[in-house]
């Protein structure tokens, strides 16, 4: 599955337990949401595009975000991050 692209319909404060996206196509419990540099994991989608949340995930910090962030969802093997270490592009997964 890809991910999915869309923004915060709301201001999140660092330990909001709960975010509204603009658009929850798609999102399930057990996925990663990704805004800025915090990972966040949902817990409960039964109120979308409301979605409850674990913030500061895997190690990532807590923090605060401004109405119509931009927000990427999905499950965890759908982030893999590129970077060019040498002439051939690597690619280089992060697993939670």
């Amino acid at each position: 599955m890809a991910l999915t692209t869309t923004t915060l319909a709301g201001a999140k404060a660092i330990n909001d337990k709960t975010i509204t996206l603009t658009s929850a196509t798609g999102i399930a419990n057990k996925m990663l949401v990704k805004v800025d540099q915090e990972w966040i994991r949902v817990t409960d989608v039964s109120l979308a595009p409301a979605v409850q949340v674990v913030p500061g995930y895997n190690g990532s910090a807590a923090s605060s975000h401004g109405v119509l962030a931009v927000v990427q969802y999905g499950y965890p093997n759908d982030f893999v991050s590129y970077s060019a270490i040498n002439p051939q592009d690597e690619v280089v997964s992060q697993s939670f």
